[in-house]
């Protein structure tokens, strides 16, 4: 990826795309709360443009480019506005910008700033919405019920559930190995929240659902596979070993077959200094 110095200010691909999705991300947000009832509709739309516009000059004047990248992008390019053109779907085309872009551009801090950048967005409407300055709509699932349902600030309730939501799914994604049985227990504060506020009864269950999935992710990435031959772990390419499965995913044996278990769940072989039971799997592989 190049930089660009401008009065010794060195801008490269990251910052640009960076800054654009901000700007792009800013917008969109904000379209679809009720500060919108006092500006005209298309008055945050430059941003979003300005946006595209940076990641267009990044894709290609910032990116390595050689003539047969260039063609392509510029063919990519092409197809999306026509796309947008004959569908009229403005998303479609900002959206394949932005995957266009992306290339050599570090997903995790993307990721940062949606979280970050989302939850001032989301508390600075909440507290508007709650002191009055813009208008916190209500709405009525059923006339029969008369459940009440807020949307503290954003178009409907839906919509500020499925923030909430997707700003979990982030924080997940970011702070992983942080997430601890008090981060379970807010996830269902949340999802109790929801409901009794927005009755946003799929975001509730999603953040409900979301705790065993993690469980069972967590368990899954202290898992390793091991090939061994000869009482040796195996590194090299080609060299046949046994697969062996070590890590806290690993069971304690088969039920109710005490033969099985003693032959595949056993020691680990590479060491005797602790107890840990690893699965003997019985098949042979090699790394390519």
């Amino acid at each position: 990826m190049s930089n660009l110095e401008i009065n010794k200010l060195s801008i490269n691909g990251q910052s640009i795309y960076e800054a654009a999705f901000v700007f792009y991300f800013t917008d969109f947000f904000l379209q679809f709360t009720t500060f919108m009832n006092f500006f005209e509709k298309n008055t945050f739309h430059m941003f979003s443009y300005l946006g595209l516009g940076l990641v267009i000059f990044k894709l290609f004047f910032l990116d390595h480019q050689t003539i047969k990248r260039f063609i392509v992008n510029l063919l990519a390019l092409g197809f999306l506005v026509l796309t947008w053109r004959t569908s009229s779907d403005f998303m479609l085309f900002s959206m394949g910008i932005f995957i266009l872009g992306a290339r050599e551009i570090e997903f995790n801090r993307i990721v940062y700033l949606y979280f970050y950048i989302g939850i001032i967005i989301l508390t600075f409407v909440m507290i508007s919405a709650l002191s009055g300055i813009i208008p916190n709509l209500i709405y009525r699932r059923e006339q029969v019920t008369g459940t009440i349902r807020q949307s503290f600030g954003i178009v409907y309730p839906t919509d500020f559930a499925a923030h909430v939501l997707y700003l979990v799914l982030a924080y997940c994604y970011l702070f992983f190995k942080r997430i601890t049985i008090k981060s379970y227990l807010f996830f269902c504060l949340l999802a109790y929240l929801l409901i009794y506020f927005c009755d946003a009864r799929l975001s509730a269950l999603s953040l409900v659902i979301l705790i065993p999935i993690i469980i069972i992710g967590k368990a899954a990435q202290n898992m390793s596979i091991m090939l061994i031959s000869n009482g040796k772990e195996i590194q090299q390419i080609g060299v046949k070993g046994e697969i062996y499965i070590r890590g806290t995913g690993v069971g304690i044996g088969y039920y109710n077959n005490f033969e099985k278990t003693s032959e595949n769940f056993i020691q680990n072989p590479l060491q005797n200094v602790y107890p840990e039971i690893v699965y003997k799997t019985g098949d042979l592989a090699h790394y390519d």
